[in-house]
């Protein structure tokens, strides 16, 4: 059981790169279901996280408050949606990752997408994918290359990376065989 809700939340992280936002909102949602149930089936969440739940809950009270203050009503729904779902979600993984074998497989699995989503950016940079003109800068003219992979903005892939290369150092630094590490290099 542990193990499905491991892969399913690892192919929900992959989701959240290729999907729509409101289909990983419901994705997301139906997993907090499920590890809601599990861990009331199984009595295995302990709170050894309690910053984080404060951290999660101030952050979840901090958006509700922001809401009436939005200028457009119906986006700030939206994104309150989108991180408590988000937050919610995280929280309730953190406890599914506490083995090493666990933590392995996620970090694994982030190498596979950060290796997925370079290799899309270099094919793009190869075949000459034009950059959308809003992202280009003038006064660099042609010596900057923007990649975008699939994210369709390069700030945004620049943020993704910026969020997951450092695990991938650390899925390194795990590593003891030269071969893995020179993959993960």
């Amino acid at each position: 059981e542990k193990k499905t809700l491991t892969a399913l939340i690892i192919v929900n992280v992959f989701s959240y790169v290729f999907l729509p936002t409101s289909v990983n909102i419901i994705l997301s949602s139906g997993l907090i279901v499920l590890l809601g149930i599990y861990y009331l089936r199984t009595q295995t969440w302990t709170t050894p996280y309690k910053a984080v739940l404060l951290f999660c809950l101030f952050f979840v009270l901090f958006m509700l408050v922001s809401l009436p203050f939005n200028p457009v009503q119906s986006d700030g729904v939206m994104i309150f949606i989108n991180f408590t779902s988000v937050i919610v979600f995280s929280f309730l993984a953190i406890g599914i990752f506490t083995t090493e074998k666990t933590m392995t497989y996620l970090i694994h699995s982030l190498l596979v997408l950060v290796g997925i989503l370079s290799l899309h950016g270099i094919y793009q940079r190869i075949i000459g994918v034009p950059v959308d003109p809003a992202w280009l800068d003038e006064s660099f003219g042609s010596q900057l290359v923007r990649v975008y992979s699939v994210f369709g903005n390069p700030n945004v892939y620049g943020e993704f990376l910026v969020l997951t290369v450092p695990m991938v150092f650390a899925g390194m630094n795990l590593q003891e065989r030269f071969a893995l590490k020179a993959i993960y290099g």
